[in-house]
């Protein structure tokens, strides 16, 4: 079977495309902060904000619950958001799986989304962890709601070499050092069969750009 490792002219291709990516003209329903440890989670709710604030989306979304698996929480965005003069409205997706990790994460958000009807939504987070988690939400959604658009944001630049907590707050070192753990996730979680081969991503976002 195919692995990441063995496609690396479309995982670069796919890289770049994720990273720079671009929203339609009109409008998305809303664009989804990313749950992150507290050392990362500013980036994905600044990211968030500014694209409410420049009239790209419509409104923002949430993961509902507490602080878990080294996660920041509901009630930390929530007073991230507040903070930052965010007025506008706050969807909740719910996670009704007991651990709470990219995949479940993301898979919620999906669900969530095609209960609702969304047609649209941006998927914020750092940039060192935007692309799994890119890939992860395009593979839930050809397999749970294939209609449904979703673009890439990055958040705000956060230091390369600072040392943060990420993964579920068991993985620590410079976010240079956690770039490369995410590629080597991108590799087992596809064997595995939670994500799709850079191929098939790519084949989303062409369709998705039609």
């Amino acid at each position: 079977m195919p692995t990441y490792a063995q496609n690396q002219e479309e995982v670069s291709q796919l890289t770049t495309r994720i990273l720079c990516d671009t929203l339609p003209l009109k409008p998305i329903d809303a664009c989804y902060v990313v749950g992150e440890t507290t050392d990362n989670q500013d980036s994905s709710i600044n990211g968030a904000v500014d694209c409410y604030s420049c009239d790209r989306s419509r409104a923002i979304i949430i993961c509902t619950g507490h602080t878990r698996n080294g996660y920041s929480g509901a009630e930390y965005i929530r007073a991230n958001l507040k903070e930052k003069g965010y007025s506008g409205p706050i969807f909740n997706s719910n996670l009704s799986e007991d651990v709470f990790n990219t995949y479940t994460e993301l898979k919620a958000l999906i669900n969530f989304a095609k209960d609702k009807g969304l047609e649209s939504v941006g998927i914020v987070a750092p940039e060192f962890h935007l692309v799994r988690a890119f890939v992860t939400a395009v593979s839930c959604a050809i397999k749970f709601y294939p209609k449904l658009k979703l673009y890439a944001q990055r958040g705000s630049p956060l230091p390369w070499q600072n040392v943060v907590r990420h993964s579920q707050g068991k993985v620590a070192g410079t976010r240079l050092e956690l770039l490369a753990t995410e590629w080597t996730r991108l590799g087992v979680y596809s064997q595995k069969g939670d994500m799709l081969l850079p191929k098939e991503i790519l084949s989303y976002l062409t369709n998705r750009d039609k």
